[in-house]
């Protein structure tokens, strides 16, 4: 099944000094008329490294679980009718549209992108009638993976007024010896990695076999090569210079620099597990999942002293998105599906 999809860049300058830019996806084919009620929308928050159109495997096998269904099948509780996946200002694309900004605040301020520059670009984005949407008017359920989770965390009522919320793998926790093993552990494999390559072929070719993304479907790995690339600066292409083409030299939107400094600033970050135990005893649905090996897993299930409204345990690895979108899919719905029926914090084993 095929689906629409446009771009929609936010420019909120001087008050926040990047285009935020995010992607409206909806079903090629849409339910009957005789279907007329409104359905969801899907707000959508990637992890650390990924970029807005990582969703659109999820999406595709979400769109084509639903036109199987029957009209008098659909719930609008459970019916997606668009999705919209906003993009880190420091990410994919984004990131060569705000390159010249970049420039300048690296130098104002070296070594300085607080989480507010991850989890404001949302609230700007959803509140800035993208396109002539109204998105506060919409019925929103927010998903998140990762690093896009805990910034979720950040933006849920009184800021937007999330139907009900899924965060997916999320490291949320207090400060602790253990997180700071495991968020060093996580610098000295980034630390090591390549960021540049001479073409995209290159790129290609290295994340084919590469542990980080060697278990991601063909299409998944296509799109990270596609979009969370840009073509390289000068100083950055130089390096291959001996090669046929410079030109086509391309690196990570979201540099290892940044990565990094991302994950120093993880190590002492608390306030979105404090927003976390808030937002469980708020009137808000929270879902929480949690894949293999999560180490922070009963710190949420539990977090001072409040529970989610649902938890599920994934087994599979912490990239599942790109791992397996049709099971990241089904799972979304099946969370939509029975959301109102499970008593609190009922925890699932999938």
């Amino acid at each position: 099944m095929s689906i629409n999809s446009e771009t929609f860049v936010v420019d909120r300058r001087p008050e926040y000094p990047f285009l935020v830019s995010g992607n409206r996806y909806t079903p090629g084919v849409p339910p009957s008329k005789k279907f007329h009620k409104p359905g969801i929308s899907l707000i959508l928050l990637h992890a650390a490294g990924m970029h807005k159109e990582t969703w659109e495997p999820v999406l595709q096998a979400l769109f084509t679980s639903q036109s199987a269904l029957h009209d008098d099948s659909l719930n609008t509780e459970c019916y997606v009718e668009e999705a919209w996946s906003i993009e880190f200002p420091n990410h994919g694309q984004s990131a060569a549209l705000n390159a010249s900004e970049f420039h300048r605040f690296a130098q104002r301020q070296p070594g300085e992108w607080a989480f507010d520059n991850y989890s404001l670009p949302i609230h700007l984005f959803i509140t800035s009638t993208p396109g002539g949407h109204d998105l506060l008017k919409r019925k929103l359920v927010g998903i998140g993976h990762s690093l896009g989770a805990a910034m979720l965390v950040l933006t849920i009522k009184p800021k937007i007024p999330f139907h009900s919320v899924i965060l997916a793998d999320a490291y949320m926790s207090p400060p602790s010896d253990m997180k700071r093993r495991k968020i060093q552990a996580q610098i000295r494999f980034s630390e090591g990695q390549l960021d540049s390559w001479p073409n995209r072929e290159a790129a290609k070719t290295y994340f084919d076999s590469h542990p980080f993304s060697k278990d991601w479907t063909d299409e998944c790995r296509e799109l990270f090569v596609k979009y969370a690339l840009i073509e390289s600066t000068n100083s950055q292409a130089s390096r291959f210079a001996d090669s046929r083409s410079p030109s086509q030299a391309v690196s990570l939107g979201f540099s290892r620099e940044l990565e990094i400094d991302m994950y120093k600033m993880l190590i002492i970050e608390q306030r979105s597990y404090t927003m976390l135990a808030e937002n469980y005893r708020s009137s808000v649905p929270i879902h929480i999942i949690h894949c293999r090996g999560n180490p922070f897993k009963e710190l949420q299930l539990v977090c001072i002293g409040e529970r989610p409204h649902t938890a599920h345990a994934l087994d599979m690895a912490h990239m599942f998105v790109q791992v397996n979108p049709s099971a990241a899919a089904a799972l979304f719905q099946s969370i939509l599906r029975d959301q109102g029926v499970q008593t609190r914090a009922v925890e699932s084993k999938l």
